[in-house]
């Protein structure tokens, strides 16, 4: 019951299809099923280091940025930075992902990284809540990237070493990479203690994840 991520697979934008964003150009483009033709839902530089697109239906998408999420109109390509809590952020989110309507992102500038689950406010924009479904003390990140959600919890590409690969695609001092991993965070089954707006709680710690396997990158 995986549901493939956003940035391996086109998305659907109204009557149109969007291949994985433009994080160099700070673009969402859209394709026209009809006849191919290309063109920029989101002009370039409008939203900077554009990532993961998660869909949420009504009209609704959400992008990963380099300093927040962004809320995407799918009809006019206005976006919309997400307003976060007094001393909370979520920048450099990779993988965004929305399930049963909240919005899952794994970010990865918060070195070595964290997954985190905003909560949203009715307007669709204001963030009220930062869950930390995974925290950074996890060992096993090493700047995780990609996720896919299921009703057995979050299975997430755990290290990835992206920033590694040099321009030809080789992967630089390939004798300290340690092999990729995915791991399987379940879902909270209690509430947070605290729900008002502007409250953080940490949810996974070093032990609340499960080893799924590993396997050597070549």
């Amino acid at each position: 019951d995986l549901e493939l991520p956003a940035q391996h697979r086109a998305v659907q934008l109204g009557d149109a299809f969007a291949p994985p964003a433009d994080p160099a150009g700070g673009a969402v483009w859209r394709i026209a099923p009809s006849d191919g033709k290309v063109d920029a839902l989101v002009p370039l530089g409008r939203a900077p280091g554009a990532n993961g697109i998660a869909i949420a239906g009504d009209g609704r998408a959400y992008v990963g940025a380099s300093r927040r999420p962004l809320r995407l109109d799918i009809g006019t390509g206005e976006v919309r930075p997400l307003r976060f809590p007094p001393r909370e952020q979520a920048a450099g989110i990779d993988g965004l992902y929305w399930y049963r309507g909240q919005l899952i992102g794994v970010q990865n500038v918060s070195n070595p990284g964290r997954i985190v689950r905003p909560t949203l406010a009715s307007d669709g924009t204001t963030v009220n809540r930062v869950e930390t479904l995974q925290s950074h003390h996890q060992p096993a990140f090493v700047e995780p990237t990609t996720a896919a959600p299921s009703a057995r919890g979050l299975y997430v590409l755990a290290r990835t070493y992206v920033t590694r690969f040099d321009a030809d695609g080789k992967i630089t001092r390939p004798g300290s990479v340690r092999a990729a991993q995915i791991l399987r965070i379940p879902w909270p089954t209690r509430p947070s203690r605290d729900p008002s707006p502007g409250h953080m709680s940490t949810l996974g710690g070093v032990g609340f994840s499960t080893i799924l396997g590993s396997t050597w990158m070549s």
